[in-house]
């Protein structure tokens, strides 16, 4: 999958609510002063996607970047399940 095809397919999927986030996700959303509307607004101005390989059940694993509702740069990496459904693992303030 292509970089903007990846893109458009994770913020369907989170707009859909096709989407899983990990105990971690939640607790690294709240440390870094973030919402969902935040992630949201992340996945709606997508700036960087990047392949990373894949997670321990093998699934393709990728980071999206995009800003959030204060600007901030936002990061979540997430993979892709066989079912479809993205799975959120981390998320973090990333660097200018």
């Amino acid at each position: 999958m292509n970089e903007e095809g990846l893109g458009d397919s994770v913020r369907q999927a989170f707009d859909e609510g096709r989407y899983e986030a990990t105990r971690h996700f939640w607790d690294e959303l709240r440390a870094d002063g973030f919402v969902l509307a935040d992630v949201h607004t992340a996945l709606d101005s997508i700036q960087v996607v990047r392949e990373m390989g894949t997670d321990q059940a093998g699934n393709p694993k990728y980071e999206v970047t995009g800003p959030s509702v204060d600007g901030r740069r936002l990061s979540v990496v997430c993979s892709l399940k066989e079912t479809g459904v993205f799975l959120f693992i981390t998320v973090y303030e990333g660097s200018a």
